[in-house]
C-alpha cells in the first residue's frame, strides 16, 4: 500500500506567475518556451488545505503574447502609410514585415480575415 501525491500545474497559470516575477515587461501576457529548465520547490501546504505556495525557479525564455484577433481588426482597411503608426501601438512586436497584395492597393483589406499574421521567434 502507498500513497501518492503529484502536483500539476497548468500552463496559463504558470505564464502567469512568470509574467509577474519579472520587471518592465511590455506584453500583457507572456508564454514560456520550454517549460522542463523550470522546477517547483519548498511547497507548503495552506492550513486549510486548499493551496500551496511554493519558489518556482530555473531558466525560461518568455515571449510576448500577441492578440492576433485585436490586431488584425486594428490593422483592417487602414492605409499603408499607417501601419507603423499601429505597430507602434504594441511595444511586445519587435520587428514586423507587411506584404501586400497586390502591391498597387494603397490599404490593407478591410475584412480583418483577410488579413494573416504569421509569428516567428528568434531564440
Amino acid at each position: 500500500e502507498a500513497q501518492v501525491r503529484a502536483f500539476v500545474f497548468n500552463k496559463e497559470g504558470l505564464n502567469e506567475a512568470l509574467h509577474r516575477s519579472i520587471q518592465g515587461v511590455v506584453a500583457d501576457k507572456v508564454l514560456a518556451h520550454d517549460y522542463s529548465k523550470l522546477s517547483v520547490g519548498k511547497l507548503i501546504e495552506s492550513a486549510d488545505k486548499k493551496s500551496l505556495q511554493g519558489v518556482l525557479s530555473g531558466d525560461a525564455t518568455l515571449f510576448a503574447v500577441i492578440e492576433k484577433d485585436v490586431l488584425t481588426k486594428e490593422l483592417a482597411g487602414i492605409k499603408k502609410s499607417l501601419i507603423g503608426t499601429v505597430m507602434n501601438t504594441h511595444p511586445e512586436i519587435v520587428e514586423s514585415k507587411i506584404y501586400v497584395r497586390p502591391p498597387w492597393m494603397m490599404s490593407l483589406p478591410d475584412n480583418p480575415e483577410r488579413i494573416h499574421i504569421i509569428e516567428q521567434i528568434d531564440e
